[in-house]
């Protein structure tokens, strides 16, 4: 089996888990009464933390080559934060696109952590993600794709990073995301250029919604998160397309730097990496694939199909 179709088989197992898990893991949480920040430490801890350790004793693989462990320049550090920051508006255009036709789920989690300390929130939101979320995808899942071209292990490590939400609103901007981290990772031969990044990401998008919130009364706040209002999600999205046009040179101006400090990394001959000419490729599709996206339709659109049909059916007789 090729290293690939291992990758997929990998991915594929955390899909299952992640679905076992969602039998009944909100209900066992609500039955210990567990602060949502904590549930969500515990649910990326079980979801990718306890498969990653499991990975690395079964298939014996070089930690340090595998996810790509290598220090990082304080400079690099300044300018992938920056990087960061500045591709935000683009990332909030996608979420407003995908909001017009699913709910955003986000919102409504940052508002019920809006009482909890913020720094705890970041922990759970930012932090903890950006260390085992890299760590599966820009690690274990990039480094498995290295016996194919760049592109194509960037666009599937995107792919399935967003699928593993299991959210239709979040797919699209945690796709294009998956992408830019791989780029990150890619030029600096590190890991932590992406575990930076995706803090950096997550955890001003906590500071700014603490800090709207924080203005906002009780009844502005349920309705910011219980609107669906097309046209508001329109005015939205137009608004957020505008801070993009005027970010936009900032954010191509750091990038620019960013490669020009990141050269092209030097493949040693022999070593595969992204390199294999296209012949030599391995394949990207079977078995393990389809089945991460029947898992994934099964979760997000099928199940909560099916539940609309009851409810209304119910609603009817």
């Amino acid at each position: 089996m090729s290293s690939i179709q291992k990758t997929n088989l990998f991915v594929l197992f955390l899909f299952v888990l992640q679905f076992i898990l969602g039998l009944f893991w909100s209900s066992l949480m609500t039955m210990v009464n567990m602060p949502i920040v904590i549930n969500m430490i515990l649910s990326q801890i079980c979801m990718f933390g306890i498969p990653t350790i499991l990975y690395f004793i079964i298939t014996k693989s070089n930690v340090k080559d595998t996810l790509s462990i290598k220090p990082i320049s304080p400079l690099n550090i300044l300018i992938i934060v920056a990087i960061s920051i500045f591709i935000q508006p683009i990332m909030t255009v996608l979420s407003a696109l995908t909001t017009i036709f699913f709910p955003n789920n986000v919102t409504t989690m940052l508002t019920e952590t809006a009482k909890i300390p913020v720094w705890l929130t970041i922990i759970a939101t930012a932090l903890t993600p950006a260390i085992f979320e890299e760590i599966i995808f820009r690690g274990i899942v990039f480094s498995g794709y290295r016996t194919t071209s760049l592109l194509k292990a960037s666009i599937m490590t995107g792919l399935l990073f967003g699928l593993i939400h299991c959210d239709a609103q979040q797919f699209l901007y945690a796709f294009v995301m998956g992408i830019f981290f791989c780029f990150l990772v890619y030029r600096t031969g590190s890991i932590f250029a992406s575990m930076i990044s995706h803090f950096t990401i997550n955890g001003s998008q906590v500071l700014l919604s603490t800090i709207l919130m924080s203005s906002m009364s009780p009844e502005e706040l349920l309705k910011s998160t219980t609107n669906t209002n097309i046209s508001d999600i329109i005015a939205s999205l137009i608004s957020s397309i505008f801070l993009a046009c005027i970010t936009a040179p900032i954010l191509i101006l750091l990038i620019w730097a960013f490669i020009k400090i990141n050269k092209k990394p030097e493949i040693p001959e022999g070593k595969i990496y992204y390199n294999l000419p296209k012949q030599k490729q391995d394949f990207i599709a079977g078995k393990p694939l389809a089945g991460i996206l029947l898992i994934y339709f099964l979760q997000v659109i099928i199940i909560p199909f099916a539940y609309i049909i009851v409810y209304v059916f119910q609603n009817i007789t």
